[in-house]
This record gives C-alpha cells, sequence and structure tokens, in this order.
C-alpha cells in the first residue's frame, strides 16, 4: 500500500501577491515553500530512485516554478517600495478602504445635485419660441460620459489619473515619480539594470519620454557603460572619479589617451592606469 499522502497536503500552496501586502512577509513564506517543496523533491527521490516522471513530480515541478515566478515578483515589488520616498506604510496600511470610507463622509453639499433632463418629444420641436414663451429643444439629449478607470501605481499605490505614466507587460502601471527612482537606483547597480517588473525588462521606449533630463543622460550613459563587458570597461583612474571612460582597446589597436570631461585626467585606453607615452609598456594588459 502507498503511504504516500497527497501531495497537495505536503507542500505550502503560493500566496498571490497583494498590492498593498507585507513584502517581507511574502518574501520569507515564497522561500518557506520552496524549502518544503525541494525538501519534498528530495524525499521523493530517495524513496523512489527509479520512479519515472508521475503526477506528483510534475506536481511537484509545476508548483516550484509558479513558486520561483511568484518570489520574484515579491522582490521586485519590495525593491520599487524601498526606492519610493512616499509616507511610512504604517500610515498606508489600506488605502483602497481609506478611500471608500472618505467617499463615504464626504459631506454630500460638496457633490453638487444631478438634476434628470426631460426628453424631448420628436415632431413638436421649432425653432424659437412657441406661443406659451417657452424654448422648444430640436436636439437629442447628449448621453453622461462615462468615468474613466482609476489605475493605481505599482510602487507607490497612488492613484495615476490622467498623467502620463507606464503600464508594463505584466499589468503593472507606473507614475513619473516612481519611474524615475526606478531608473536612479539601476543607474547604479547593475544588479537592477535595465528596470524590470516581475522579472520582464520594461522596454526603453516607454521609460525615455517619463525621465527629466538629467536622469536621461544618466540613463543613456549606463546603457553604453552596462553593454559592455565589466573586464573591457576603462573608468577614470583618478580616485573619486572612476568614471566609465569607454571599451579597451586590445593588443591589436593603437593606444590611445582618454580625456575625463569631469576632472579632465587623462587614462590608458589599454590599462586603465594614468596615461603615458606609448614608448612604455602598460603595466597590465586589457582582459
Amino acid at each position: 500500500m502507498d503511504k504516500r499522502a497527497p501531495y497537495k497536503a505536503r507542500i505550502a500552496r503560493s500566496f498571490p501577491l497583494h498590492e498593498m501586502g507585507d513584502y517581507e512577509t511574502l518574501e520569507l513564506i515564497h522561500r518557506l515553500s520552496l524549502q518544503d517543496a525541494q525538501e519534498r523533491k528530495a524525499t521523493l527521490d530517495r524513496a523512489y530512485p527509479r520512479t519515472g516522471l508521475t503526477d506528483e513530480r510534475l506536481a511537484l515541478e509545476v508548483h516550484t516554478k509558479e513558486l520561483n515566478q511568484s518570489l520574484q515578483r515579491v522582490v521586485d515589488a519590495k525593491v520599487v517600495r524601498r526606492l519610493n520616498p512616499t509616507p511610512v506604510d504604517s500610515q498606508r496600511k489600506d488605502v483602497g478602504n481609506v478611500e471608500i470610507k472618505d467617499r463615504k463622509t464626504a459631506p454630500e453639499s460638496a457633490v453638487p445635485p444631478i438634476r434628470p433632463k426631460a426628453a424631448p418629444v420628436r415632431g413638436t420641436a421649432s425653432r424659437g419660441r412657441g406661443r406659451g414663451g417657452k424654448v422648444a429643444a430640436n436636439a437629442r439629449p447628449t448621453k453622461p460620459s462615462a468615468p474613466s478607470p482609476t489605475v493605481d501605481c505599482v510602487g507607490c499605490h497612488d492613484p495615476i489619473g490622467q498623467q502620463s505614466h507606464i503600464l508594463t507587460r505584466c499589468g503593472h502601471a507606473y507614475d513619473p515619480k516612481c519611474v524615475v527612482n526606478m531608473v536612479e537606483a539601476a543607474t547604479k547597480d547593475e544588479n537592477l539594470f535595465p528596470p524590470r517588473c516581475c522579472g520582464q525588462e520594461i522596454p526603453k521606449r516607454a521609460i525615455v519620454p517619463l525621465l527629466p533630463n538629467d536622469t536621461r543622460l544618466k540613463y543613456d550613459a549606463a546603457v553604453k557603460e552596462f553593454a559592455i563587458d565589466r573586464r573591457e570597461r576603462v573608468y577614470c583612474n583618478r580616485k573619486g572619479c572612476s568614471r566609465f571612460l569607454s571599451r579597451a582597446t586590445t593588443e591589436d589597436e593603437p593606444t590611445s589617451s582618454i580625456f575625463c570631461k569631469i576632472c579632465s585626467a587623462r587614462t590608458c585606453s589599454r590599462c586603465g592606469g594614468r596615461a603615458h607615452s606609448k614608448l612604455l609598456q602598460c603595466r597590465r594588459k586589457a582582459m
């Protein structure tokens, strides 16, 4: 008799990413669930080493994949939350409930009453004034426009409204403020570049229009820098500057002196050290 318990009873279910969730707790839950799944897989491999791909093992693989994807979304959302300089999360536990409460407690006098319009009768409409001195309507009543749907920013959870924003491939929206914060962090940390949401890269054509000039320059510089392998980059040799200059030249290419526009120092394009005469050998070769 097979004493194995049902698969779903032995693993933790994956928790959906809630837009106002505690990301630290969600990340811990996902990592513990992954640990349970890995332990279950190890138990199956030891107990049934010759068994092929059973239903339980297939379900375990699918569940592990879903947990990894959900964990990546939690980590991305946590990074955005950390970069966003909005009020403390303790003051924003439930934005949706606060908005609903505000609508309910708002004084009725703040909203002007809407008076229903009488529909015109066809065949009796005429121009000008009739015998009774009343103006006859000859136009059809206009239908009230439907309210535009509100979208909340996944970073700060503020309603975006009609302002420009980014809608990612995974369906999340970012307002301009959170986009700038995300790009600023990505230009300083290569591990965060390019900006991503749920593990998917956000296209450059969607980011650039929302950036101010100074952030756009940093973003363009990061695109050029991070496109080059780390071992082939040349940075300014002056301490305290270390600005990215260009790609290193190889032994088959002529060595040049690269001028830094920030500190005016000159750097050898091959060894990355202080610029020197071409007659002198480089202290180290470009890797």
